[in-house]
């Protein structure tokens, strides 16, 4: 009993080394926050918010979550959703809500964005919703 459940451990450990490995080669490095879930039909997805800033301007912020397919030891990615505009950090303060469709194989990720923009870029008024949606299809 105690062997296999050793052996067990062992095989365990070794997918985990791969899975991590893919990851990091997939292009998702140490991201501060990620969220993975289960889909109705079986499917792994992964949110991954990370700060990039724009080549030669340390200053600059960049805020984006990728969304990726886990697919066995291989991360697809199938979109990204842009919160360099937004107040919030929608996964850092669980600010989103996951929606599967599993006849379409669409994922809608619905944002609240707190308040959108800064004194360049903004949302008239009428517009400002506080929610935003984007919709992804998993081939």
């Amino acid at each position: 009993m105690f062997i296999a459940a050793a052996v067990l451990s062992v095989i365990m450990l070794i997918f985990s080394i791969f899975e991590i490995g893919d990851l990091i080669h997939s292009g998702i490095k140490d991201p501060p926050y990620n969220f993975s879930e289960t889909l109705s039909d079986g499917t792994v997805v992964l949110l991954s918010e990370r700060n990039d800033h724009i080549a030669g301007d340390p200053q600059s912020k960049l805020t984006y979550i990728n969304l990726y397919r886990l697919k066995g030891f291989k991360a697809v990615k199938i979109g990204r959703i842009d919160e360099t505009y937004f107040s919030n950090r929608c996964l850092a303060q669980d600010k989103y809500i996951l929606d599967y469709n599993e006849e379409t194989k669409t994922i809608t990720v619905a944002c609240e964005y707190g308040v959108y923009g800064n004194e360049f870029v903004h949302l008239k008024e009428e517009f400002d919703t506080g929610v935003m949606t984007y919709d992804f299809i998993i081939s």
